[in-house]
């Protein structure tokens, strides 16, 4: 109390905390060295405070070198010729790991004052705290490049997936529709035409670059293509049923998720049924959440096969992998399956963030058929 009233000594301790509260508001390298030189210049009163990056061979000389050097203390040449420089009076180190990366060099005090035995254990301190400044900087820069680097892993993962999935055409689809064509060119020439037409566009959509993710509005445009030309290649065998709510159809959805599950109900669960059957596509939005599924009336899936039914198919591991990268673990397809009773394929996944409004008009081509 003497001190600080009466002799008017600084108190050094709040000197400290208010330099670490200091460099805790900076976010990089270059600002925490700006904010230390303008801080460290008027707490004690210098003339200036400047840092300067030690070159290889000054590294290798203050690696030895006390935290601290007073000009008159100094007796290497490439050092004096620093403090004439900056008309120095003292260099303080900071140190990393691997030794010292550089250094402050204060400049002359108001009228030709010294440093005091405390003021240089204050600076000694005031070292420490930047060489643990620039270290926490630099692990968390680190850490973000590094997730900056596993996010944009992610996306050409997924960029891939989606690439193999539009990549991905049946040809016994293929080859059917052809043969379905050629069925109707003499009997039909119109729908033939129409069928033609169909199959240009659902291969252009598929093929086509396209952002990772659509609205369900666009996804559902192209399984209404798919499944009017099964229906015109199955005939009564096949019917569909569209039970997307209107209010669903504006919001984004990961593309090529929907497509791939009504290819593989048509394909799987009532391709191999003698009386056919029908497939339903539902989609609801409540409570904040997209709630999709896909049932078809076939033959089902054995619990054989259900139980590993990831590994056995490119679709379903491929749509089931992407929605849990994008939205977490707990997003994933659903499958209900019970023999000559059908199949249900769902998922449900969060819409946190978009803006949803029901009376978004949506382009008639997308719109329900």
């Amino acid at each position: 109390m003497i001190d600080r009233h009466l002799f008017k000594r600084r108190d050094y301790a709040r000197v400290l905390d208010k330099f670490n509260e200091k460099l805790r508001s900076v976010t990089d390298e270059q600002s925490l060295l700006a904010t230390s030189e303008d801080y460290l210049q008027k707490a004690f009163y210098a003339e200036s405070v400047r840092f300067v990056e030690a070159s290889d061979e000054l590294k290798a000389k203050l690696s030895t070198a006390a935290d601290i050097v007073l000009r008159q203390q100094v007796k290497d040449e490439s050092l004096e010729t620093e403090f004439a420089k900056h008309r120095a009076e003292l260099l303080l180190i900071i140190r990393e790991p691997e030794g010292a990366s550089g250094f402050f060099l204060f400049g002359q005090r108001a009228y030709g004052q010294g440093y005091l035995s405390e003021e240089l254990s204050v600076l000694r301190a005031v070292a420490r705290q930047i060489s643990q400044a620039i270290e926490n900087l630099r692990l968390h820069e680190a850490k973000r490049q590094h997730a900056i680097a596993e996010e944009e892993l992610r996306k050409l993962v997924s960029q891939a997936e989606l690439k193999a999935l539009r990549a991905q055409i049946d040809p016994h689809f293929f080859f059917n529709s052809l043969n379905s064509v050629a069925a109707l060119i003499h009997r039909a020439p119109r729908r033939a035409e129409e069928l033609l037409e169909d199959l240009s566009d659902l291969f252009r959509h598929s093929f086509k670059e396209r952002k990772d993710f659509i609205a369900l509005s666009e996804e559902v445009y192209l399984v209404n293509i798919y499944m009017k030309v099964e229906q015109i290649r199955l005939g009564e065998k096949l019917s569909f049923h569209n039970a997307v709510d209107a209010d669903a159809l504006p919001i984004k959805i990961p593309a090529l998720c929907i497509q791939p599950l009504i290819e593989n109900a048509v394909k799987h669960g009532l391709g191999n049924s003698a009386g056919g059957g029908s497939v339903t596509l539902s989609a609801t939005f409540a409570g904040g959440h997209l709630h999709i599924s896909v049932s078809d009336t076939g033959i089902g899936i054995s619990p054989t096969v259900l139980s590993n039914i990831f590994s056995q198919g490119v679709g379903l591991r491929n749509v089931n992998e992407r929605l849990q990268r994008i939205y977490g673990e707990k997003v994933r397809l659903q499958i209900d399956s019970s023999a000559m009773r059908g199949t249900t394929v769902s998922f449900t996944i969060p819409l946190a963030g978009q803006a949803v409004h029901k009376t978004i008009q949506v382009r008639e081509t997308y719109a329900e058929q």
